[in-house]
């Protein structure tokens, strides 16, 4: 007698229509990527709006240069330290459980800056808030490519990670307002009020994550089976498992590049939020109010440029070269800004409108790649280490800007070094393209 072999066959395919596809990706959108996306507005929110606050501090509790520089900075360190340890627990608590306990801590952190007194105070709660906030940008690559297509994921990614530059369109009015309004308000500084005030929505924010989120497309109550099943099959990280550990992660060549031009492009995106309302108040405004508004304009004109420029990614197939050639551009854009010494208001905020949208419309597309190498459980690993690398930039960066102010008198040398470090990263993409291309 003889057996018949038993075979094991994947599930059907299913096949929705259009309509009901681009129906099926909107109830994502709201439900899924409309929380992400604010709870990153959040985020933004509280990491820098220490840029705006700057001088108030620094009067109130005599920061140098160089002290600011290594308070914004030292953020980076923890994140840096606990990016990995971060993801890998999230793999055992849940996407849910991991963004409302990221959210909350720091929330609370930020509102407790408020009662910081020197620059030791300052910079223990500056390492805890990157403590608190490492795994995020990560965790949100990977669960975000367990709901989306690669061919929607620069779109998606870049609509989540808009939320840096509308964070930077709100938070100058919004801080400048608290920091000339609030101030001495029952004989508390407006700084501190700014953080105690702008750190509450976060912790509020944990809450509704908590009860709504959910871990995936298999646990969302508000789909039917066959939306399900759809997304699932659908998804960026539903293909072959290449990285199924993270032994496969360390060795892959790909990601360390990645991890290093992520670096160049963070060096640029954290001196724009930690340095243009200096830039600005050296060209010789001087309210806080004033400051913030200007110092928003930049973000203004990025957003609409990353959307359309991320769109236009997507469709076209190609990631690299979307991200080369605004990034170039950017660079080349902080080399003749940090060039010239003196520039009016006007001309000091043309430059840097033009440099920070430029570069945002990189660092959206950038952040897709990721999602078109990495699959399998050692995705999420994959992410933070590139992550990780990228976030020396954050580290690093505003302490080289402070370093060469404190040395020469001006900012402007600092957005050179910066420029010729974000060309470094564009010559790396063009190098190395077909490595990257899939």
């Amino acid at each position: 007698m003889t057996s018949t072999p038993y075979v094991v066959c994947s599930p059907p395919r299913v096949s929705l229509p259009e309509k009901s596809v681009t129906k099926l990706y909107r109830k994502v959108g709201i439900r899924v990527l409309l929380l992400l996306s604010f709870t990153y507005l959040m985020d933004s929110l509280d990491r820098l709006n220490i840029g705006y606050a700057k001088h108030q501090i620094s009067e109130r509790i005599y920061l140098s240069v160089q002290d600011y520089g290594f308070i914004a900075g030292i953020f980076f360190a923890g994140y840096i330290l606990f990016e990995i340890p971060a993801i890998l627990w999230m793999r055992q608590q849940g996407a849910r459980k991991t963004f409302a306990r990221i959210t909350f801590l720091w929330g609370l952190t930020s509102s407790c800056m408020c009662f910081v007194h020197n620059v030791f105070e300052f910079s223990i709660l500056r390492f805890f808030l990157g403590v608190f906030e490492a795994g995020f940008a990560p965790a949100c690559l990977f669960y975000l490519a367990t709901w989306y297509p690669r061919k929607r994921m620069a779109k998606v990614v870049s609509l989540e990670q808009i939320m840096g530059p509308l964070a930077g369109i709100m938070s100058g009015p919004i801080s400048g307002l608290i920091l000339d309004r609030m101030d001495m308000v029952a004989g508390v500084d407006g700084w501190r009020w700014m953080f105690f005030l702008e750190g509450l929505p976060s912790i509020a924010l944990a809450i509704a994550i908590f009860i709504t989120l959910p871990e995936g497309p298999h646990d969302a109550r508000w789909l039917c089976p066959e939306e399900k099943d759809y997304l699932i099959q659908n998804a960026s990280n539903s293909h072959s498992l290449s990285h199924d550990g993270f032994n496969d992660v360390i060795l892959d060549k790909r990601i360390w590049l990645l991890g290093i031009v992520f670096l160049c492009i963070i060096s640029g995106i954290y001196t724009v939020g930690f340095w243009v309302p200096h830039i600005i108040r050296e060209t010789g405004i001087s309210t806080n109010l004033s400051v913030g508004i200007l110092s928003a304009i930049p973000y203004v004109v990025t957003v609409p440029l990353m959307l359309f420029w991320s769109g236009k990614a997507d469709r076209c197939g190609e990631r690299v070269k979307h991200v080369f050639y605004p990034l170039a551009l950017s660079a080349v854009l902080f080399l003749i800004f940090g060039s010239i010494n003196h520039m009016q208001t006007a001309v000091s905020i043309v430059f840097m409108a033009l440099a920070t949208a430029t570069l945002y419309a990189a660092y959206g597309v950038f952040l897709a790649i990721p999602s078109d190498i990495l699959k399998g459980k050692g995705a999420a690993t994959g992410y933070a280490v590139i992550n990780m690398i990228g976030l020396l930039g954050g580290f690093s960066s505003p302490y080289l800007i402070s370093t060469m102010e404190n040395w020469t008198g001006s900012i402007h040398y600092g957005l050179f070094l910066i420029g010729i470090i974000m060309l470094a990263g564009a010559t790396l993409l063009l190098i190395y393209k077909k490595t990257l291309t899939l």
